[in-house]
C-alpha cells in the first residue's frame, strides 16, 4: 500500500540544476596559471598542481574539493592534447610497465650489464643517506635527483609508524 501526500507534507519539487561554468577567458586563466607552475618547476603530480590551483590569491583559484581536483586533471589532460603541456612535465608514477630483458647476443648482453656499472658514491660515508617521502607523486617528483645522487628513494603512502635506529618493523 502507498501512502498518500496529505496537505502540510514536505514534498521536494523539481527544479532545474544550475551548474556554474567557467567562462572561456576563466578557463585561459586557469590554463595559464598551471603552465606557469609547472613551467617553474616540473616534473610534478597532477595533485601537487591542483594544490597549487587551490591558493586564494590566484586569479583564478579552483575549490578544495573533487570538482576542484577533476577540473586541473581535465585541463591538464587537455593542455597535453594540444601539444602546450609537454607530456614528461606530469609524474605519474601509478602507471608503471613491467618488461623482460631480452638481447640480440652475448656481446649485446656484455655492452647492457656495462652501461649499468656505477660505482658506489657513499661507500666510504660514516652514514647511510635515504629519502623518504610521503607518496608516490612525490617520489615521481624527486626521483631522479635522488637517481643522481645515488641516494635510495623510499615513498611511503598511507600512515607509517615512527622507527627507532634499532627497530625494525614486525
Amino acid at each position: 500500500m502507498t501512502r498518500q501526500i496529505q496537505p502540510g507534507d514536505s514534498v521536494y519539487g523539481a527544479r532545474p540544476i544550475k551548474r556554474e561554468r567557467r567562462t572561456k577567458e576563466r578557463v585561459a586563466q586557469l590554463d595559464r596559471q598551471i603552465l606557469e607552475v609547472l613551467t617553474a618547476d616540473h616534473p610534478q603530480s597532477v595533485r601537487h598542481v591542483y594544490y597549487r590551483m587551490t591558493d586564494p590569491r590566484l586569479p583564478e583559484p579552483v575549490e578544495k574539493t573533487d570538482k576542484g581536483y577533476k577540473a586541473v586533471q581535465r585541463r591538464c589532460v587537455e593542455l597535453r592534447r594540444v601539444g602546450r603541456l609537454p607530456y614528461n612535465w606530469l609524474s605519474d608514477t601509478g602507471r608503471r610497465g613491467y618488461f623482460v630483458n631480452t638481447f640480440s647476443g652475448a656481446s649485446d648482453f656484455v655492452r647492457s650489464m656495462a652501461s649499468l656499472y656505477r660505482a658506489d658514491l657513499w661507500e666510504r660515508a660514516d652514514y647511510k643517506c635515504e629519502v623518504w617521502c610521503e607518496s608516490r607523486s612525490i617520489a615521481g617528483v624527486i626521483q631522479a635527483d635522488c637517481e643522481e645522487l645515488a641516494v635510495s628513494l623510499y615513498p611511503a603512502g598511507g600512515f607509517p609508524r615512527r622507527i627507532g635506529p634499532r627497530q625494525s618493523i614486525p
